[in-house]
């Protein structure tokens, strides 16, 4: 599969089932129900093994997949964080976003060393992306961390 192939597979065929996935995994939140979110999480986990099977990798499913992993057990995120951002670097893609979860992951994980360098160096990239959003995100984790 070529990037651009891969890239419009993402868009067409698994980014509309992240959303909706993702849409059902909070609804569950919302109202509490524990078993439905962890039936809606194992959902998404099942379509990630599905796609990655196929071949139909991308670094937003696998980022998608670590942030809601990360919700439950941030040190059993870090793996996917890490394949996100090799498939990034893959891709030629952006990686700040999955940098700066990452930190927050391995903030709560204890690996303050390893979450303030890819804390910085996912801030670097929002800036010269002009992510502000992002920028700003990175800015509340270092604040927050390091009260």
């Amino acid at each position: 599969m070529t990037t651009e192939e891969r890239h419009r597979h993402h868009f067409e065929v698994v980014h509309p089932q992240i959303d909706r996935l993702a849409r059902l995994i909070c609804e569950a939140s919302g109202i509490d129900d524990r078993v439905l979110e962890e039936s809606r999480y194992q959902d998404l986990h099942a379509f990630y093994e599905e796609q990655v099977r196929l071949g139909c990798w991308h670094p937003a499913l696998t980022e998608a997949l670590a942030d809601f992993t990360a919700s439950r057990d941030a040190a059993a995120a870090l793996p996917y964080y890490r394949l996100a951002l090799d498939q990034a670097r893959e891709l030629d893609s952006h990686s700040h976003t999955i940098l700066i979860a990452m930190a927050q992951a391995l903030f709560e994980a204890g690996q303050k060393e390893q979450a303030e360098a890819c804390l910085r160096d996912g801030r670097a990239e929002a800036l010269r992306r002009e992510d502000d959003e992002y920028v700003q995100r990175a800015d509340e984790i270092l604040r927050d961390t390091s009260a």
